[in-house]
């Protein structure tokens, strides 16, 4: 069961939403807030796998919000649900560890992948996000430099996986070892390429030529 929580300053959005959540299989809505504070406030006595986030909220916005789980080590999935979807936002959110981006008239069946996708596979990416990223690319490339990384077979193999769009559970069954162990590969990555998602790490190989050699293959 996948506990989701909504966080949106818009009552009557968020009540639709929150009756949308609730007809989907496998999908508990744990908490409703009206602002990110309400939310991280909630977190202290429920535990959520996924949040779906407003970016623009009075007391504490989305951004914030995002900052203050990637602090804490939070490893909470984050969808960002909002009507700003250009380039500078969407990157914005992504690079800062967001693991989804929908507008807000998304269709529902969109909205049911969104939340399957960033609980199994880490991310959510859909074609408009998928274009921004793209020619964002370039610009990541020339402004991020990371230092020389040294990779095990293992972790390049998890790597490879992560890039492939894999879940957890089809990389521990083609490694032969257990989800939590693919996980504390996933997690070594994110420090070696000293990033905060998957985002980075696509990113981090397709800026070592890898990315396109394996989506080749």
């Amino acid at each position: 069961m996948i506990r989701i929580a909504l966080v949106d300053d818009h009552l009557l959005f968020r009540k639709g939403m929150a009756s949308l959540i609730e007809k989907m299989e496998d999908v508990h809505l744990a908490v409703e807030a009206s602002n990110g504070q309400e939310f991280l406030d909630a977190l202290e006595k429920t535990p959520i796998d996924l949040v779906l986030l407003d970016l623009k909220m009075p007391i504490l916005d989305g951004h914030h919000t995002l900052n203050e789980l990637r602090s804490s080590g939070s490893d909470i999935k984050v969808i960002f649900l909002t009507m700003e979807t250009g380039e500078e936002v969407i990157l914005r959110c992504m690079e800062n560890g967001a693991n989804g981006f929908l507008a807000k008239d998304a269709h529902p069946n969109e909205v049911r992948l969104a939340i399957q996708k960033a609980v199994e596979e880490g991310m959510y990416v859909n074609a408009h996000t998928a274009r921004i990223m793209q020619q964002g690319l370039s610009q990541w490339k020339s402004g991020h430099r990371n230092p020389e990384v040294q990779l095990t077979e293992r972790e390049l193999t998890v790597l490879q996986g992560i890039c492939l769009q894999k879940s957890t559970a089809q990389i521990a069954e083609e490694l032969f070892v257990s989800p939590r162990t693919v996980e504390g590969y996933r997690r070594t990555l994110l420090e070696k390429v000293n990033t905060k998602n998957s985002l980075g790490l696509v990113l981090f190989a397709s800026k070592q030529g890898w990315l396109d050699r394996w989506l080749a293959e």
